[in-house]
């Protein structure tokens, strides 16, 4: 039975920590009670600094260079170093979306709500959630992967959000030649998905028997 993961791992951030509150609410014209604002797509205003694939060796995550390969059934991710440098007029509820085209080559599972927290303060900034492109029974469909941010009241209130990263986990499935994952239209380098390296059948075992000699800290 396939097993497919989906994980994220994320620090925030930030730069200056001095509030910039924003209004909640738009006065209603009739004098009754306040329409609550609806929520804005900020997308827009994130900058990604920096994108890179790099596959799990072992307990190691070692990046992929350009036009390098990686086997198919790999365990790999996608690495993205972003900030949003202007929070004028970003409000509670507001969201921004990392979009991936998986190229039909990376395959990744639902992940979240969980929340975003800014380790300096400790305050929750927001929440993301995955939404990825695997079917219930482990295959993979057309969908493009998002990670989707709602900010909080607190996080609308920095005036920037800096040194953000979030990791997107899967496993590359099939094989080709210059295959060109991008984010938010944003081209990582080409990588080549190559066959799974048959495994040898192993021979018979190198067996080795020993005897303990009583009363002397040696084997034989």
């Amino acid at each position: 039975m396939l097993v497919v993961l989906a994980g994220l791992a994320v620090l925030c951030l930030l730069a200056l920590r001095t509030p910039a509150f924003a209004d909640e609410a738009v006065p209603d014209e009739t004098g009754d009670e306040p329409v609550p604002r609806a929520s804005a797509d900020i997308t827009r205003k994130v900058m990604i600094n920096d994108m890179k694939l790099q596959v799990k060796n072992g307990n190691t995550w070692t990046d992929v260079p350009d036009g390098g390969s990686v086997p198919n059934w790999s365990y790999v991710r996608i690495y993205i170093d972003w900030e949003i440098p202007d929070m004028t007029g970003v409000n509670p509820g507001d969201t921004f979306t990392f979009t991936i085209d998986p190229q039909g080559h990376l395959l990744s599972g639902n992940f979240g709500p969980a929340d975003l927290v800014d380790p300096g303060t400790s305050k929750v900034i927001g929440s993301y959630v995955v939404n990825g492109n695997r079917n219930p029974d482990g295959s993979m469909n057309d969908n493009m992967i998002t990670i989707v941010t709602t900010l909080s009241e607190d996080g609308a209130q920095f005036p920037s959000l800096h040194n953000g990263f979030f990791t997107l986990e899967g496993y590359v499935q099939g094989a080709g030649n210059d295959i060109v994952f991008t984010v938010n239209g944003e081209a990582l380098a080409p990588v080549d998905i190559v066959p799974e390296p048959s495994r040898p059948i192993p021979d018979t075992p190198l067996l080795k028997y020993g005897t303990q000699e009583a009363g002397q800290n040696q084997i034989r």
